[in-house]
C-alpha cells in the first residue's frame, strides 16, 4: 500500500511538472522572443542650439560621429568648410561645369549638398532645397545641413539660415521632381567633412 502512494505520487508530480511546461511553452513565445530580439540602439538624434565662433556655428564634439556618411536616416548634421572664388574655380576648369558637388549621400538614396554655378545657390536635401543667392569669394565658408526623420531640414551659410523645409526621405525628389540633374557631371570637391549625430533645432 505504501508503494502504491509513492507511486501515485511521483505519477501526480510528473503530471503537475507537465502541465506547468506546457503552460510555459504556452505563454513564453513572446518573452522568448523579447529576450532573444537584436537589443535596441540607444542612440537618439538630439535637438541641439550649436554655439557661434565669430560667424561659424560650432558643436559639441560628443556629437561627433566617425566616417564619411550618416549611418542611416534618422537625422544628423554635416558641416564642411570651402574657400572656392567662383571666378578662379571657372578659370581652372574650361569645361564650366554647372554644379560642385560637395556631399553625395551612399546611405540615403538622393541626399546630396552641392552648389549651382550658374544660380549662386546651395541645393541640399529631400526634396532639394535652394538655398538664397550667396557668394563664393575665396574666403573661408561654412557650409552645415541637419535634418531629421518626420521632422524638418535647413542648411546654413556661416551660420545664416539660408534653406528650410520639412524633411520627406529618399523618394522626395523623385516625387517632387526636384533633382540635381546629372551630379555624376558634377565637379566635385574634397573638403574636410564632419557629421555629427544632432540636428539643429
Amino acid at each position: 500500500m505504501t508503494d502504491f502512494k509513492g507511486y501515485k505520487a511521483v505519477i501526480v508530480s510528473i503530471s503537475v511538472f507537465v502541465l506547468l511546461f506546457v503552460i510555459l511553452l504556452v505563454t513564453a513565445p513572446k518573452d522568448l522572443e523579447a529576450s532573444f530580439a537584436a537589443p535596441e540602439i540607444n542612440n537618439p538624434i538630439e535637438e541641439v542650439e550649436p554655439d557661434t565662433d565669430g560667424k561659424f556655428l560650432t558643436f559639441d564634439e560628443k556629437y561627433r560621429i566617425d566616417g564619411r556618411d550618416f549611418p542611416d536616416d534618422s537625422g544628423g548634421t554635416i558641416e564642411f568648410f570651402v574657400d572656392i572664388e567662383k571666378g578662379v574655380f571657372l578659370e581652372n576648369n574650361p569645361e564650366i561645369p554647372r554644379y560642385i558637388s560637395f556631399f553625395e549621400s551612399k546611405s540615403i538614396t538622393g541626399l546630396a549638398v552641392s552648389f549651382d554655378l550658374a544660380d549662386d545657390r546651395i541645393l541640399a536635401g529631400l526634396p532639394l532645397m535652394k538655398s538664397k543667392r550667396i557668394i563664393l569669394d575665396g574666403e573661408l565658408h561654412q557650409i552645415v545641413y541637419s535634418f531629421q526623420k518626420a521632422g524638418e531640414q535647413a542648411v546654413f551659410f556661416d551660420g545664416e539660415l539660408v534653406a528650410a523645409s520639412e524633411y520627406k526621405g529618399s523618394n522626395a525628389n523623385a516625387i517632387t521632381g526636384m533633382a540635381v540633374s546629372d551630379l555624376s557631371s558634377a565637379k566635385k570637391l574634397k573638403t574636410d567633412t564632419m557629421f555629427y549625430n544632432a540636428v539643429i533645432k
